[in-house]
């Protein structure tokens, strides 16, 4: 069995320069941890995970807890934090609270008595992993969104400033009437969202009767329902954009838009507010608001990374890094046209009675 005295005596090292080059110390330059880490790997040499464990009272485990599978952001997000700890040695424990605090709460604290190393959280509320336990003893890293708690640190997007961003497009546009299809109010990020619709209104000086947030469980049915009751009122009042703040709500716009006979943008306009792969290529090529992931999973698995081997000169102030997302400009989106124009819907049943 390869040992680390044959690592180091393959490389011209030391032993414990090995060690800590295998264990993501900083301190070794990134050439000579990758000349260590290449020669363990040709060596054959593989850590023994649980005598390293029981030295260092670890168990090489980071407990990550994300909404749900079903949303590409979050796995995406769970693939890269993945492939940045697993080299560290460092394995993910999933859990899924789906928005529910009583089950995120029941999660956590099942991976607190499972003895994780650490936390990856993206939170569902307010009050974060403070709603759930105190001393936690561990690092925490929330991702995604932020929440108030005072001793964890944070790499996300701001939400609200996203969907300010998002109504400035639009507004630039020509847009006065645009409508948010959401989630369940209460929810970190979807409260977050329509702080940043109701600052846009006021700052635009836009229309409290002319635009609002609907709020509806993120599933497709109830989108779609919520999309046809504003679709079945006198077309003069019909929004002229739609924000879909997640993308079962772009899902079912497309759904409801296409057995309307609507297209896009020239009825109505359409922006997503995430990048899931399959909006650059459904018909047309859906605009929305890129939260960027990959960035912010590797920054994640970084700051993890060094509070679990801080260094002694290391400060330990809580780190809060604010990503910028942007817009990604596509054909769903265009000028205000519904007052113009008939709907392709309109122009066919025309045609058929005049047959």
């Amino acid at each position: 069995m390869t040992t680390l005295r044959d690592v180091a005596n393959a490389v011209g090292c030391s032993a414990a320069t090995v060690s800590r080059a295998l264990n993501g110390d900083t301190r070794i330059s990134k050439s000579r941890t990758l000349l260590i880490r290449e020669e363990a790997n040709r060596l054959g040499y593989q850590a023994n995970q649980l005598a390293r464990s029981l030295r260092k009272q670890k168990t090489g485990y980071v407990g990550v807890v994300i909404p749900n599978l079903t949303n590409n952001y979050y796995t995406n997000c769970l693939s890269h934090l993945s492939d940045q700890l697993s080299p560290h040695g460092l394995h993910v424990v999933l859990g899924c609270h789906n928005f529910d605090a009583a089950k995120d709460a029941n999660i956590i604290n099942s991976l607190i008595n499972r003895k994780v190393d650490a936390l990856v959280h993206v939170p569902c509320t307010k009050q974060g992993i403070d709603g759930v336990i105190d001393n936690l003893g561990i690092p925490v890293i929330e991702i995604g969104q932020r929440s108030s708690s005072a001793n964890v640190d944070a790499v996300y997007v701001d939400d609200a400033d996203g969907i300010s961003h998002v109504m400035q497009y639009l507004a630039d546009l020509g847009h006065r009437r645009i409508v948010m299809i959401a989630g369940r109010q209460g929810v970190l990020g979807v409260d977050a969202q329509s702080r940043g619709f109701a600052r846009a209104i006021a700052e635009m000086n836009l229309s409290l009767d002319e635009c609002k947030v609907v709020h509806c469980p993120a599933n497709r049915h109830d989108c779609s329902h919520a999309l046809e009751n504003l679709l079945d009122s006198p077309r003069d009042s019909w929004p002229t954009a739609i924000i879909g703040a997640h993308h079962l709500a772009i899902s079912a716009c497309l759904m409801v838009f296409r057995s309307r006979g609507l297209q896009l943008p020239n009825d109505i306009s359409l922006v997503g507010f995430s990048n899931d792969e399959w909006f650059e290529v459904s018909n047309p090529p859906v605009t929305t608001y890129e939260h960027p992931f990959r960035a912010m999973s590797i920054v994640a698995a970084q700051l993890l990374i060094s509070r679990l081997q801080p260094l002694p000169d290391q400060p330990s102030k809580r780190e809060i890094i604010n990503f910028d997302g942007k817009i990604l400009e596509r054909l769903s989106t265009g000028p205000p046209a519904i007052a113009k124009r008939k709907s392709t819907f309109e122009i066919g049943h025309a045609l058929n009675l005049a047959q």
